[in-house]
């Protein structure tokens, strides 16, 4: 009697983790939540009276072993459940929650009927159905029973609807799906089994599940796996595959947990979700995590970015489909979806139909058997892909495609194969006029070269768009592209569309990336289909033999800034002038200065008094009005201590400055200086002498602009930092060619005195004006002491010395300090 109260508990467990699983919120009913176990329910009135005299046994008060509410304030009773100790009691299970729900129709309401039965180290059955025309009715997936208990917003849609027990598959959330992954990769750990073949175990349990039932006998449960897995890969045409997907037979530790790992797949419910959902994929990805990434180049692109590529190249159900690097099978699982949802018919009838239009090739042995493992599971019996490599498999596909999807493994040094020799296999395998998308590093973008040139001579490049810097975060750090290519027409200095996707629905948090707002896909799918140019964007420009770079932020157009947002940014970038003179500028005065700030109310504003009204705005060429060189070779460690010299870096932090030092090189006041690597496109006014380093830009005033314009100019330069990242840098050459839009005069000139007036109105002007003053009033000094000395005025002369050189620092844009 102990025994069965124990196996109950143990169903009453797993009840429990199901609801969890689909999003059932357990707190109790007194608590705000959704769950009332047992004799809870009395202690509600509404619910008392449903369950009296409904005892199982007698004319006593009925007690279902959980009932779950649609909430803690209606409590409208949605799902009534019972739960037995022995997968072979389901049936009494079943007797006994269709009772209780029986009673919940009397009193003319519905609900949903679950059982669950199983013991320790049993996995446990799941039975859910509902009450139609007086009998009840076991609720189905494509025909077939489920064996999950659907969620809250699922089971009321279900119970709205007149006589409905078909329902869509409802896959687990990610967390979920992440916290179950976990709980495999600690028992495949525990059972000894290498970081490399967990994957592979993984998808062999899933295999040999999906083909046929098993039992979790400890003696036999390892040898069904792989018997169902050898007999899947045969059908599949794919028995070369068998030894590289199968568990070893001899691992105690394994055959004792089986039913653990049988049982987490179970709740997963792959069977039913597995045409939703690329769990296969996803175990990949969540153990490559645990395992300190992919060592072999691979990584896993998302199933958004597949789902976007599939809708750039529009995809229909006719069309072949060819991956030459097809890894676990995203991008072909990605199509065959869309196939299935134009096709709109059945699942099954509409794989039968599509099966032969896809083809992968995956020279990895491992990775090949998880593709063909992967596309086996959603009913692609005779799956197209095959393990060989793409490069000496060139008969491959048997028949032209129309389509080509791929993200090439990138290169992580100089001998591995280069992603654009992928991208020539993928041409090589598409029909002429087919379309090639792929996910390429962003470096392919900036260094054009031979490579690009032939590719124009031959093909049309119609699309590129930037990805978000995190896009496979946390496996992998790289800054990519997805590119569009049409084959067989030359590119003849044809117009491309370009896109910066920066917002992708997904943000990075702790190190996982989760949902968010605002996903820019959609309009940009939208304005590619249309042709829309949006600043900042998309754009559509032309691409010739003779571009320098392909890049997308090389292209897309400044957003006009007459907003709010400008505004706002506008002054936060002069506070951070303003905060450096608070912090730093003694470092920069003598000690000695009457000026100083008086109380300025309007520093605390929140509310800026700039206004653009009447103020035109235009386009102007950064090189027209200034210098550009960079700064000296020393770095900052090569440098004296002891100084009193600003020493500039690419920091975005107190103008630049990281350091005090004593430098052999100095560089003259009221310019820009601009970081072209490390925090790029900071920009910083330098209203005093100082020194930087060669990967900071110093820009220099060719002519006559007011010192408070610069402060504009700054920060419309500071505005530029979309354009770049690692790969693309803010060098000297880019900063030349670089175009600012800002108030222009009716000439078409630069309004620097505009500029230079919304500066002076800006909040924390004031700060910058008294540090200003401050410094004049130095120079005076330094001056002043310098005639003195002309004059006769005997000092001691290492002081002389000391004014002749702040002197010549002060007045001379470059000057070499005097030893």
């Amino acid at each position: 009697m102990a025994a069965a109260r124990i196996s109950e508990q143990r169903a009453r467990t797993v009840t429990k983790e199901l609801l969890t699983f689909r999003g059932w919120d357990l707190r109790p009913v007194s608590s705000g939540g959704q769950l009332l176990e047992e004799s809870e329910y009395l202690d509600y009135p509404s619910l008392r009276s449903i369950f009296e005299k409904k005892s199982k046994t007698g004319p006593g008060i009925g007690k279902p072993d959980f009932l779950l509410v649609d909430s803690a304030k209606s409590l409208k009773p949605l799902v009534v459940i019972d739960t037995k100790p022995r997968t072979s009691d389901i049936a009494a299970s079943m007797r006994d929650t269709e009772h209780y729900g029986d009673a919940v129709h009397l009193a003319g309401q519905q609900v949903l009927s679950v059982a669950v039965a199983g013991a320790e180290r049993e996995v446990c059955v799941v039975k859910v159905r509902r009450r139609i025309a007086g009998k009840w009715k076991d609720l189905t997936l494509h025909n077939e029973a489920i064996d999950w208990i659907p969620s809250p917003t699922q089971t009321a849609t279900i119970l709205s609807l007149h006589n409905r027990i078909e329902v869509s598959a409802e896959c687990p959330s990610p967390e979920i799906l992440a916290e179950q992954a976990a709980r495999l990769n600690e028992i495949f750990r525990e059972c000894k089994i290498k970081d490399e073949y967990r994957p592979i175990y993984a998808a062999t349990f899933m295999l040999g599940l999906w083909f046929k039932d098993v039992i979790s006998d400890q003696d036999v449960v390892l040898t069904q796996i792989n018997d169902n897995a050898v007999k899947a890969l045969k059908i599949a045409q794919k028995s070369e595959l068998s030894q590289s997907l199968r568990v070893d037979t001899e691992n105690e530790d394994l055959a004792q947990r089986a039913w653990q790992i049988i049982d987490i797949l179970t709740k997963l419910n792959i069977r039913s979700f597995l045409h939703e959902h690329d769990y296969l994929g996803q175990l990949y990805e969540t153990f490559f995590r645990y395992t300190g990434g992919n060592t072999i180049g691979q990584y896993f692109t998302p199933r958004h970015i597949i789902d976007m590529m599939c809708e750039l190249t529009a995809i229909t159900p006719n069309d072949i489909v060819f991956d030459p690097a097809c890894g676990t099978g995203g991008f072909l699982i990605g199509a065959l979806r869309r196939m299935i949802r134009l096709k709109r018919m059945d699942y099954e009838q509409a794989v039968k139909q599509i099966h032969q239009n896809i083809y992968g090739i995956e020279s990895e042995p491992a990775t090949a058997a998880l593709c063909i493992a992967n596309m086996i599971l959603r009913g692609d019996g005779k799956s197209g892909i095959i393990r060989a490599d793409c490069f000496s498999k060139t008969n491959y596909p048997p028949k032209e495609a129309d389509v080509a999807l791929l993200n090439p493994p990138f290169p992580h040094k100089k001998t591995d194969t280069p992603s654009t020799k992928f991208i020539d296999r993928a041409l090589d395998g598409v029909r002429n006029k087919g379309l090639v998308a792929s996910i390429v590093p962003y470096s392919l973008l900036v260094n054009v070269g031979a490579w690009h040139r032939h590719l124009l001579k031959n093909n049309s490049l119609l699309f590129v768009a930037t990805m978000p810097p995190d896009l496979f975060s946390p496996y992998a750090s790289f800054n990519t592209a997805v590119v569009v290519i049409q084959k067989g027409i030359p590119h003849s200095g044809a117009k491309v569309f370009f896109a910066r996707l920066w917002n992708d629905g997904f943000k990075l948090k702790k190190n996982n990336r989760v949902s968010q707002g605002g996903s820019q896909i959609e309009q940009i799918q939208v304005a590619y289909q249309e042709k829309i140019q949006i600043p900042e964007l998309t754009t559509f420009k032309q691409v010739t033999p003779d571009s320098t770079e392909w890049s997308p932020e090389a292209f897309i157009e400044n957003a006009a800034h007459t907003d709010e947002d400008f505004i706002r940014a506008f002054e936060a970038h002069l506070r951070l002038h303003a905060s450096f003179y608070v912090s730093y500028g003694y470092r920069l005065l003598d000690g000695e200065s009457k000026n100083g700030i008086g109380i300025v109310p309007r520093i605390f504003h929140a509310r800026s008094s700039l206004s653009f009204d009447k103020i035109k705005f235009g386009a102007f060429k950064l090189s027209d009005y200034f210098d550009v060189t960079l700064g000296g070779k020393e770095e900052i460690e090569d440098l004296e201590d002891g100084g009193n010299i600003p020493i500039v870096s690419t920091s975005e932090f107190n103008n630049g400055v990281t350091a005090w030092k004593a430098a052999k090189r100095v560089y003259g006041p009221d310019v820009i200086t601009v970081a072209t690597d490390g925090s790029t496109c900071s920009s910083f006014v330098q209203e005093y002498s100082f020194y930087a380093f060669y990967k900071v830009a110093i820009l220099r005033p060719t002519q006559d602009i007011p010192i408070d314009a610069l402060y504009y100019i700054s920060y419309l330069l500071k505005r530029e930092k979309w354009r770049y990242v690692y790969a693309r840098k803010f060098g000297k050459g880019r900063l030349l060619t670089t175009t600012l839009y800002g108030p222009i005069k009716k000439d078409g000139c630069p309004d620097f005195e505009t500029m230079a007036a919304l500066t002076r109105q800006s909040a924390s002007y004031s700060i910058i004006e008294s540090f200003r003053e401050a410094h004049s009033d130095m120079k005076k000094k330094v001056e002043k002491s310098a005639n003195s000395q002309k004059n006769g005025n005997q000092q001691n002369p290492s002081h002389r010395k000391d004014f002749e050189s702040l002197l010549d620092v002060a007045v001379n844009p470059i000057v070499q300090r005097k030893k």
